[in-house]
């Protein structure tokens, strides 16, 4: 997502630093390390455990140390968060991103979910050490105002215009084809809507398909019960998700429900939302009303919203997207209300405004 923002920033010298230089085309010279957290699972329970209690924080100072510069931008992803910590501690400037509540991600990780407590504690004094934050939905930002007292800016990612596409819409008339890019978050909700489709198929006399792009371990426990309606595309770049997408009648995009994912569907953005608006089709949000994702499509106009698992339900959102006729002016809104350059501006100025102080 940062990477759609950083070429607009040309007037500051950024320095991309990562950890694991094998899963990254980064320069080697800008590896720190290897990564802290991940790996084989008992491996990992030893060092991360060690990590977040605070046994072992002497790699995450040298980590600090190695980098210098005005102001330090930190992701606040697993580890990152760490960091941050320590160059707050040493009397460095620290501008915070979130993309992803990671204290919500940790819960709901089977693998990290006892490192919750340690997680919580240690973002929330991040959130307040930080000389700036940034947060990736309005959600977010009033999570974080109630939660932290801070008030942090809202970017997503920047889309500087949308593409020119040959196609719009599924130009077949006996077959609905619906696509999906990315993650689906939990099973459930998912295999309702792939059988709410297929009774809607049998219903207006279409057969169905799910054009899938990327890999996701949920969808994929659906996929082996319904494979006969899966046209798995694969790992593909953008443009080209874009332009398999661009065909199809409507695009899936769903957050569970539940409290355990709450904070999750509340405060977070989709990145496939910006793939989605790019091709310029309908949205249909599988999700409680309360989800950021809800309220975007809502907003623009984008599509239908369900946030019910009944059948009868999901049918109804599934035809009020397969009716949808929207126009280019619709999707324009939309990248420039969410993805345009007025975030871009807002990010600069806050940065220089930071570094400047």
């Amino acid at each position: 997502m940062l990477k759609s923002l950083l070429p607009e920033l040309s007037e500051f010298e950024i320095q991309w630093y990562y950890l694991d230089k094998g899963e990254t085309g980064s320069r080697a010279s800008n590896c720190l390390g290897t990564r802290l957290m991940g790996g084989p699972l008992l491996q990992d329970a030893v060092r991360s455990g060690s990590l977040w209690i605070g046994r072992s924080s002497r790699e995450v100072e040298r980590i600090a140390r190695s980098m210098s510069a005005d102001l330090y931008w930190v992701v606040a992803a697993g580890e990152g968060v760490l960091v941050g910590l320590s160059l707050a501690a040493s009397g460095k400037r620290v501008h915070v991103t979130v993309h992803d509540d990671p204290v919500s991600l940790f819960s709901r990780s089977n693998r990290y979910r006892h490192l919750v407590p340690f997680m919580s504690k240690a973002f929330a004094r991040l959130l307040k050490v930080a000389t700036s934050v940034d947060v990736v939905s309005e959600g977010m930002r009033e999570f974080y105002e109630q939660r932290a007292g801070i008030k942090p800016l809202v970017f997503f990612r920047y889309v500087k215009q949308l593409p020119k596409l040959i196609t719009a819409g599924n130009p077949r008339d006996d077959v609905l084809l619906v696509g999906h890019i990315g993650t689906v978050y939990r099973e459930r909700e998912f295999r309702r809507f792939v059988e709410a489709l297929r009774a809607y198929g049998a219903k207006v006399g279409k057969s169905v398909r799910i054009l899938k792009i990327g890999r996701s371990r949920e969808f994929e426990k659906v996929q082996a019960d319904h494979g006969d309606i899966i046209d798995d595309r694969g790992d593909v770049c953008e443009s080209t998700a874009i332009e398999y997408l661009a065909q199809c009648d409507f695009l899936y995009a769903m957050y569970p429900q539940g409290s355990r994912f709450e904070v999750f569907r509340k405060t977070s953005m989709p990145t496939k939302v910006t793939t989605y608006i790019q091709a310029q089709r309908p949205i249909l949000v599988h999700a409680p009303d309360d989800s950021g994702l809800s309220q975007v499509v809502r907003k623009y106009g984008l599509g239908a919203v369900c946030s019910s698992l009944e059948q009868d339900k999901i049918i109804e959102a599934i035809d009020e997207c397969r009716r949808a006729n929207l126009s280019w002016e619709r999707y324009e809104d939309a990248r420039s209300g969410l993805l345009g350059v007025a975030q871009v501006k807002a990010l600069r100025d806050s940065l220089r405004s930071v570094i400047s102080a």
